[in-house]
């Protein structure tokens, strides 16, 4: 039955009842900005609340005085702290680095090396963190010529970075670790070698914050690989692939905000400073099937929080060893304008290998990114 009461009631004083009753009640009167982006869930598992980081080096390293610095201002500057308060992060303090006496092999694997980090906290050679918090948080420094190998292959090709991070696995104490190797620096035009391995330095401890044991009881990570943004890789550390910014005299990478994300705002944080936020979003979202040989159309709109100068967008290979080509019928967008993105996978290329293309803004302020992502059916 409908309610009489409600029919004869004038729509005029109908929508004036409404509307004090949405100010009295304090609710804000216009809806609140739509998600972009997307959120970085948590699996449960626990994060480091409060951590004393301990750098490790083999002998002969010479790269080893330049980390010690870059780690302890790091820690001291409270970039980390920042970053990643809003997953729980408290406290990080740099406690001592170790010199180790033996000089790095030729090659180790990732079972090896959680081996050497046990046996190290047996013999004394490195500190062990009381059973309380503050835990310890070991980032270990592999010279050049010392190649790693983890479940995912190659350290030094992996995505979105160098190096990788972990919690040792057994009956003993588990501790959290970085591995860091020397490997080609990323954006070579403006990073030397050492200020590459830093960048990734910052990232890798801060996903290992964050996510400290990944494969056994993840946190804050995004493990569904039908979501294009897993392309970026997985934790809060990576999603903001090259948007670089200035810290203490470093170039370090933004970090992945849910809190931001949530608002329809920009998600890296820090912003640049007075910087209008504003960015792209490619639909169909989700992992497309696409054919080989046929073009598949994406739609990439652009928008901004507030007026703004047009900005140049482009389109890249982003993962797939296979040649990739992404073509966009124009280069420059800005608030509810729309490119077309057609994406072709080459003949010959097997059912099921999956591809991703990252499409980048280029602007004198920012770089947002987003990626699109497919399978070949």
């Amino acid at each position: 039955m409908r309610d009489a009461k409600r029919e004869s009631t004038p729509s005029w004083l109908l929508a004036t009842i409404v509307g004090a009753a949405a100010c009295a009640s304090g609710a804000a009167e216009s809806p609140p900005e739509p998600r972009r982006y997307p959120e970085i869930p948590t699996g449960g598992g626990p994060t480091l609340g409060a951590v004393n980081v301990v750098s490790v080096a083999f002998a002969g390293d010479t790269h080893t005085p330049d980390f010690r610095v870059f780690l302890e201002s790091l820690a001291r500057s409270g970039w980390l702290t920042r970053v990643a308060a809003e997953y729980g992060v408290r406290s990080v303090q740099y406690a001592a680095h170790v010199d180790l006496p033996t000089t790095a092999p030729a090659a180790v694997k990732d079972d090896e090396v959680q081996a050497l980090l046990r046996s190290w906290l047996r013999d004394g050679t490195i500190p062990s963190a009381p059973t309380s918090e503050p835990t310890f948080l070991y980032v270990l420094f592999l010279p050049a010529g010392t190649s790693v190998a983890t479940l995912s292959g190659d350290s030094c090709r992996a995505n979105p970075g160098t190096g990788y991070h972990d919690m040792t696995a057994g009956p003993e104490v588990r501790v959290p670790y970085v591995v860091v190797p020397t490997c080609e620096p990323r954006f070579s035009a403006i990073l030397s070698e050492v200020a590459a391995m830093e960048l990734d330095v910052a990232r890798l401890v801060t996903n290992a914050l964050t996510d400290p044991s990944p494969r056994n009881e993840p946190a804050y990570a995004l493990t569904d690989v039908s979501n294009p943004w897993t392309s970026l890789g997985w934790e809060v550390g990576d999603f903001c692939w090259g948007r670089l910014v200035e810290q203490s005299g470093y170039r370090l990478q933004r970090v992945w905000s849910n809190q931001a994300a949530a608002s329809g705002g920009e998600p890296c944080i820090p912003a640049p400073a007075d910087s209008i936020p504003f960015g792209m979003i490619a639909s169909p979202g989700g992992l497309q099937k696409l054919v080989v040989g046929e073009p598949y159309a994406f739609t990439v709109t652009g928008w901004s929080r507030a007026p703004i100068a047009d900005w140049t967008i482009q389109a890249s290979p982003w993962v797939g060893d296979y040649p990739i080509r992404p073509e966009l019928d124009r280069y420059t967008l800005n608030n509810g304008q729309s490119a077309s993105l057609q994406v072709t996978i080459p003949y010959a290329t097997p059912p099921g290998t999956y591809g991703a293309v990252l499409v980048q803004a280029l602007h004198a302020v920012d770089s947002p990114a987003w990626p699109v992502a497919f399978v070949v059916r």
